[in-house]
């Protein structure tokens, strides 16, 4: 029988659930298990395609977070990318089922296609059935499906699902997990780091744990997120309030990295709770530890930095989580201490211009306010002879600069090309694609640049290398969405100072460097 393990939110959100489902995911595979993340949300979109933080038009932004483009090409919720990071699966679109995609689905089947015409259409088992089919398809062969239900229980928009989940107890074996937020009442702000001089507030915990409980979907385990490790003492307490067995509650605290996570979960005694309850058959390890990747991190913390200016515009440092991410496994693989710096405003492009010397390598990404103040600031890098990646939109910027023509288009292109990079340093390029501009073959004529990927059709360019500044890549696909712990995408070397080609004949790059699962 298959396991869905399910993940809820109490008290408030952006407390770490999905960080949570990925160690989970983590941990899963870690142990041989065959597993897949899925996310629900509750909104009333049917597409994340124009949700896109990076977009010029700041009300259609998504809670400043990035959007995740998928190897299929769908455009997701950014904690896919998460589940991806953490476990090293390719997780296809039908992973992110969103409440506006199953309304429309719902609607469109009344015209013939599904249902009898005049036939009443409710919610149950209507949209029921929707929801079921939506779960089913993204659950698959898979033994474990992890389930992250967006936002808090008790939520209106994810009412329906709750229920439909809840029934799926006789179907397969159903584990619940509930991330609470544990608030505390302090005299002053240095109270949290002293349990014993502030009050614990439980009630929010209780309230939505006997919440839960009201869809049927009792915690099997309850997650407390806090500041820090409280101890067994508040353990006691939150068992009394829940009625919950104390070995059945785990505290989720702030660690060094995110990627500590699954150690600190482990040690808990989590996973063994879950492979218990859910009968799973768990075998050796079969990928190496996030634990080992973090301490590399604090252990690379201590060398020479060495810095990259990222220039892009955006509210918040969550629009740009998948390329931080790929700067900080290339620092792992190569053995350096990245540092970066973010610059969003003219003001601070101005002040990037007066101290870019300071800079070992630079990355202008998708994110654009003025595309003028842009390229004036990339004339000026290019000019001091270091290491330039210039993503997606950044890659416009520079065809722009060296003379090359591209084209705007009224739809966003989402997609993926056939190969990467194999054997040959020209070729058509495998990558991840959210643009709305092309750079067509025909345009070039082999004067200003060399080409060093393509699409498959060998129509439009997708990777290419200003002749005149050899030590610059553009980038029209979105490269950090591949980038995994242990194994960054190889363009990202070019920012080591390395040349792609010296990358691309290492031998030893894939065995070195294989994803965590």
């Amino acid at each position: 029988m298959k396991s869905l393990i399910v993940v809820l939110g109490g008290v408030t959100s952006g407390v770490g659930k999905g960080i949570v489902c990925a160690s989970i995911g983590n941990l899963l595979i870690e142990n041989g298990i065959k597993t897949t993340v899925i996310k629900y949300d509750g909104l009333m979109n049917y597409s994340f395609e124009q949700m896109n933080p990076y977009h010029v038009i700041p009300e259609v932004r998504w809670s400043d977070e990035e959007v995740t483009v998928l190897a299929d090409g769908g455009v997701v919720d950014s904690d896919l990318g998460v589940y991806e990071r953490f476990t090293g699966l390719e997780l296809p679109s039908a992973n992110n089922i969103v409440n506006g995609q199953c309304l429309k689905e719902l609607i469109s089947y009344q015209d013939g296609k599904r249902w009898r015409a005049g036939e009443v259409i409710s919610v149950f088992p209507h949209l029921i059935d929707v929801y079921k089919e939506k779960l089913f398809a993204a659950i698959a062969d898979n033994d474990v499906a992890i389930l992250e239900v967006g936002g808090t229980v008790g939520d209106f928009e994810s009412e329906f699902f709750l229920r439909m989940v809840s029934n799926l107890s006789a179907e397969m074996n159903l584990f619940v997990v509930q991330l609470s937020y544990l608030a505390f009442m302090g005299n002053d702000a240095g109270a949290k780091n002293d349990v014993i001089n502030q009050d614990v507030i439980l009630k929010p915990i209780k309230q939505s744990f006997h919440t839960a409980c009201s869809f049927c979907l009792k915690p099997d385990a309850l997650l407390i997120r806090s500041e820090k490790n409280v101890g067994g003492g508040i353990k006691s307490r939150i068992s009394k309030a829940t009625c919950l067995k104390e070995e059945y509650i785990f505290f989720d605290y702030d660690v060094n990295s995110i990627y500590d996570v699954p150690e600190m979960l482990k040690k808990q005694g989590l996973m063994e709770l879950i492979i218990s309850r859910c009968e799973l058959n768990s075998d050796v390890e079969v990928c190496p530890s996030l634990a080992d990747y973090s301490r590399s991190i604090v252990k690379l913390a201590a060398e020479a930095q060495y810095r990259i200016a990222i220039i892009g515009d955006s509210e918040s440092w969550g629009s740009y989580t998948s390329l931080n991410e790929a700067l900080v496994s290339l620092g792992v693989r190569y053995s350096k201490n990245i540092c970066f710096d973010w610059f969003r405003s003219v003001e601070e492009y101005a002040r990037l211009l007066e101290n870019n010397a300071s800079y070992h390598a630079f990355v202008v990404t998708e994110g654009i306010e003025n595309p003028e103040d842009k390229a004036a600031l990339l004339r000026n890098i290019l000019e001091y002879g270091k290491p330039v990646m210039c993503i997606s939109y950044g890659a416009c910027i520079l065809a722009d600069i060296i003379g090359m023509s591209t084209e705007r288009t009224d739809k966003l292109v989402t997609g993926r090309i056939d190969t990467y990079l194999k054997n040959s340093i020209t070729g058509a390029v495998q990558d991840r694609h959210r643009r709305n501009f092309t750079i067509p073959m025909c345009r070039n004529e082999g004067k200003s640049i060399e080409i060093i990927g393509c699409d498959s059709q060998h129509k439009e360019i997708h990777l290419f290398r200003p002749v005149n500044f050899p030590y610059c890549i553009g980038a029209v696909s979105q490269p950090e969405y591949t980038s995994r712990p242990y194994s960054p995408n190889l363009l990202f070397s070019h920012l080591l100072n390395l040349k792609i080609e010296e990358v691309l004949q290492d031998s030893t790059y894939e065995s070195k460097t294989n994803p965590p699962c």
